[in-house]
C-alpha cells in the first residue's frame, strides 16, 4: 500500500502503470528464484536466487520487498511513501510489513 501527501496537476498521486513498472522491477527478482538462507547460499545449485536472512520466511520476503520498493519508488515519484508491503502465504493468511 502507498500513500501520497499531494496530488499532480491531473489529480492524481502517482500512476498504476508506474506503481505497477516498479513492483513489477521488484519481483521480478523474485520470480522462479530460489530463496535462500545466508548460510545455504554457497550451496544454492539454482541459477537464480536470492539470499534472505535469517530464513526466507513470509515475514523476512515482506520486509525485503518492502526495502527494495522504497528505495526503487523514492527513484520514480518523491511524493509517494511506502505504507506496506503485504505476502500471501495462502488464500486465508499473510503477512504485512511496516516501517512504524
Amino acid at each position: 500500500g502507498v500513500e501520497v501527501d499531494s496530488l499532480d496537476e491531473l489529480g492524481m498521486g502517482i500512476d498504476f502503470v508506474e506503481l505497477k513498472k516498479v513492483l513489477k522491477e521488484v519481483l521480478e527478482k523474485f520470480d522462479h528464484s530460489a530463496l535462500v538462507t545466508a548460510g545455504d547460499w554457497a550451496e544454492c545449485r539454482f541459477g537464480k536466487y536470492v539470499v534472505l536472512s535469517p530464513n526466507p520466511t513470509a515475514e523476512v520476503i515482506s520486509s525485503e520487498i518492502y526495502s527494495r520498493m522504497k528505495s526503487r519508488l523514492l527513484d520514480v515519484n518523491k511524493n509517494v511513501k511506502l505504507v506496506f508491503v503485504r505476502v500471501w502465504e495462502s488464500d486465508n493468511a499473510y503477512v504485512e510489513y511496516r516501517e512504524d
